[in-house]
């Protein structure tokens, strides 16, 4: 069970996070087009109104040059103060963790990125210490990484993940 912040930023406004939604045809979806962030953030435990953004500004940086590959033109200050804002509309109480992510929106099919519109959305979620004090295991997994010349694996393309959801297996 996640508990979701209750607002997300999508299609350029903020909206209740339950109205944030995407369609089963969307272009991202079936090609793996979208690049995402991802950081966390704490209320400062000596300033109650001030939030901690970890490493922002390098965060922001490394979504804008995903989202070159995407042929995406998504400036790193935009995507600052829109999750500045973001924080700010959701005033998250306990540590938290944003995911922003930038995608090809159109609708249909064809693999693609010329000629296409691409979107931006934030979303975030309460997020305490999500690895156990008691250590972790780990596996080596059959399966390889790609090969940055088979796809642009320095950009955090999200197709490019489905090695790491099947090393669990």
């Amino acid at each position: 069970m996640h508990n979701f912040l209750p607002i997300a930023y999508f299609q350029n406004q903020f909206v209740p996070f339950d109205e944030a939604k995407v369609s089963v045809a969307t272009h991202a979806l079936h090609y793996g087009t979208g690049a995402f962030g991802g950081l966390r953030g704490i209320p400062d435990p000596q300033n109650s109104d001030q939030i901690l953004l970890f490493r922002l500004d390098r965060h922001c940086e490394r979504l804008s040059d995903s989202a070159r590959f995407l042929l995406y033109d998504l400036p790193a200050d935009k995507i600052q103060n829109i999750i500045i804002d973001f924080v700010k509309k959701n005033q998250p109480a306990h540590s938290f963790y944003i995911r922003p992510f930038v995608y090809t929106s159109d609708l249909g099919i064809a693999p693609r990125l010329h000629k296409i519109r691409k979107d931006f959305f934030v979303y975030g979620l309460e997020l305490g210490d999500y690895l156990s004090p008691e250590g972790v295991s780990c596996r080596i997994s059959s399966w390889y990484r790609q090969e940055d010349r088979s796809l642009p694996l320095r950009g955090k393309i999200s197709g490019a993940y489905i090695t790491s959801s099947l090393s669990e297996n």
